[in-house]
């Protein structure tokens, strides 16, 4: 009988590889677990070793030299990226770091000065965190009543960031991300704003002086009660659905800016620019326009019921059935104006230059002080609704004028 018949050496072969097999695998999981083992603690010393990376870094920001307080500035970034469960009460840190060594409250009334390297440096972490509010964090930052004037701001996530009654003059947040951020009673005169997102941020009540928003969003901004005065410029603005009532824009610069079915219900625009702006839908419900630049502007279906529009250039508007009842629009220029559809019932037109005016198919009934002077003047009058006494004077004194303005043009 051969080796290979032998059927007990067959069994004796059969066993000793279960038998290393046993050995293998009971070597294989003493590695896996000193491997394991030898995880936990690297992990535990990593974690004490953060502890003391956080303790030092915190302890460093009360050191009287700048530039061991800047080292614990970047150690606690460094560590927030590394940790996430560090991250959060990292920001609350630096948060708080700014308001106590920069708060308004440290001069009440402060001058527009230089920010000192290590609230920049703080702010420029802030402005580069991996995650911002809604996208990683539930809760604002809270910068409010902080003085943070001339900070470099630009391109910076500041997205839900509580500004409140905060100095920002001369800020430069250009192309700034800072939808729905809280700026309520903010201080952001010559700030810096071109191209940033200000989608549903708070406005209320800001001061804005020589301020720069050109091409800014503001879709959706609450503005109500804002001072925009002095210069503020908001050329090329989106403004669409936003809240400006009772806002101050006197001489405010907002041409070819996007104010459609924006609420600008008692606003002051006062000397505003708006030439070319788009104003379709626009809420301007005793709004204070007078002496206004409108002109080419795109007021269709805008609300102006009682605006103040005295000496206004309105040339070459659209107000295509916009609601001008009861509109103040005395000595307003209009020239080749698009009235066609407007209702104009008790519109206050005395002095107001209609000339190459398009008024086919507008109310004009128990319109004050229209004149038949004015009205030979106008472009086209089809379809327009007017009292009874004008017609007939119109028909008998300008008989041929008459019959081309009532005639309709395709």
């Amino acid at each position: 009988m051969t080796g290979l018949e032998n059927p007990y050496l067959s069994v004796t072969v059969a066993i000793s590889g279960i038998i290393i097999s046993i050995i293998a695998l009971h070597y294989n999981r003493k590695q896996t677990f000193a491997a394991e083992k030898s995880i936990n603690i690297a992990q535990e010393g990593l974690k004490n070793g953060l502890i003391e990376q956080l303790r030092g870094a915190v302890d460093q920001l009360g050191n009287e030299k700048l530039e061991i307080r800047l080292g614990g500035i970047y150690a606690l970034e460094r560590i927030s990226n590394e940790s996430e469960k560090d991250y959060w009460p990292i920001m609350e840190i630096l948060t708080a770091y700014v308001r106590e060594n920069s708060s308004a409250e440290i001069s009440e009334v402060p001058e527009v000065r230089k920010i000192s390297p290590d609230i920049q440096a703080i702010l420029t972490i802030i402005g580069r965190r991996k995650y911002s509010f809604h996208k990683g964090e539930d809760k604002r930052l809270e910068l409010q009543g902080t003085c943070l004037q001339n900070a470099d701001l630009i391109e910076a996530h500041l997205e839900g960031i509580n500004f409140e009654g905060a100095h920002l003059e001369g800020t430069n947040f250009e192309e700034a991300h800072l939808e729905g951020a809280k700026l309520k009673k903010a201080y952001i005169g010559e700030a810096k704003f071109k191209k940033a997102h200000l989608e549903k941020a708070n406005l209320i009540e800001v001061y804005m002086k020589k301020t720069s928003l050109v091409e800014v969003h503001l879709e959706g901004a609450h503005l109500n009660e804002a001072h925009l005065v002095e210069e503020t410029n908001l050329m090329n603005a989106h403004l669409e659905g936003a809240y400006l009532m009772n806002a101050h824009l006197e001489g405010t610069t907002l041409g070819k800016a996007h104010l459609e079915g924006a609420r600008l219900s008692g606003a002051h625009l006062e000397g505003a620019y708006l030439n070319e702006a788009y104003l379709e839908g626009a809420n301007l419900i005793n709004a204070h326009l007078e002496g206004a630049n409108l002109i080419n502007a795109h007021l269709e279906e805008a609300d102006l019921s009682g605006t103040h529009l005295e000496e206004t250039y309105l040339n070459g508007a659209n107000l295509e059935k916009a609601c001008l009842i009861e509109t103040h629009l005395e000595g307003a220029k209009l020239y080749g104006v698009n009235l066609e559809g407007a209702y104009l019932n008790e519109a206050n037109l005395k002095g107001a230059e209609l000339n190459d005016a398009h008024i086919d198919g507008a109310d004009l009934r128990g319109t004050l002080n229209f004149t038949l002077d004015q009205l030979s003047k106008v472009k086209t009058l089809y379809g327009a609704t007017l009292s009874e006494d004008l017609c007939r004077l119109l028909e008998e004194k300008y008989p041929e004028k008459y019959q081309s303005l009532i005639k309709k043009s395709y």
